[in-house]
């Protein structure tokens, strides 16, 4: 009836108009839904997980685009969520394997230079808590420091004459832990003397050196064992070198000094780990 009424060529165009519009309505509802085809360049929605399964030595999927866009756009949340208020990351592995050429933007949140890079130098660190060959410390090198776990001492005194004085004493509690005392003779033409005592407790190696041929050995038992050495009243060198836990090194200066009448004493302590 309709040939009739429009024509026999009429009719083959209407029907392909028609396939035409049947065709358009069934690709748009395509790519929506659990089970619908995936069409390229349109909005494919569904809530439910996808899975591309296989077993192969070369990759399961590529995206290669020669254009200047990235080849993946990874979004999670809401688009008006500003990126670092979103919770959910845009990705996820199961390997700990290195990914050639990734390189992560941000390391929980801090960007690259806000680390110190490996053999760098943090500039006019305060601390140097972790930071790894800092250039100064509160405005000192490091050539004005002892590395690992040494101390340092020094004193400089004036004695009046005909008393005992304390004159060196290391960390108490930590080994060596000694101290130096010296006696200033009442009459400064007399030698003074110099006592070396271990308030540790534990025994101590002892070597001295006054100049002598061969040095000193003294072993100092804990808790206050002492031994004595003069000095002669126009000046005295002494090296002491005790082992304990650690080891330190004392260099003493002594001299008896009419005028101003008394007598002046120097010492200077290292003690490495």
């Amino acid at each position: 009836m309709l040939g009739k009424i429009l024509g026999k060529g009429k009719v083959t165009v209407l029907a392909v108009t028609v396939a035409l519009v049947l065709t358009t309505g069934t690709a748009a509802l395509a790519g929506t839904g659990g089970g619908a085809a995936f069409n390229l360049g349109k909005i494919n929605t569904v809530n439910a997980l996808s899975t591309l399964v296989g077993s192969t030595a070369s990759s399961m999927l590529k995206v290669d685009n020669d254009g200047t866009g990235t080849a993946l756009d990874l979004q999670v949340g809401s688009s008006g969520t500003p990126p670092d208020q979103k919770t959910a990351p845009p990705m996820k592995v199961d390997s700990q394997a290195k990914i050639t050429n990734l390189n992560a933007d941000e390391l929980d949140g801090q960007d690259a230079s806000d680390f110190l890079p490996a053999y760098g130098k943090a500039q006019n660190s305060f601390h140097a808590d972790g930071a790894d060959n800092a250039d100064k410390l509160d405005g000192w090198s490091s050539e004005d420091f002892i590395k690992g776990h040494g101390r340092a001492y020094h004193t400089a005194i004036a004695l009046s004459p005909g008393r005992f004085y304390g004159v060196l004493g290391t960390d108490q509690g930590r080994s060596p832990e000694v101290a130096i005392g010296f006696a200033c003779p009442t009459n400064l033409s007399n030698t003074g003397l110099l006592r070396f005592t271990n308030n540790g407790a534990d025994t101590v190696n002892v070597f001295y050196d006054v100049g002598e041929t061969n040095p000193g050995y003294k072993s100092l038992g804990p808790d206050g064992d002492y031994f004595d050495l003069p000095t002669h009243p126009d000046g005295e060198f002494v090296t002491y070198q005790v082992q304990g836990a650690g080891v330190a090194t004392i260099e003493v200066f002594t001299v008896n000094r009419p005028n101003p009448s008394n007598c002046h004493v120097q010492t200077q302590t290292l003690i490495t780990r």
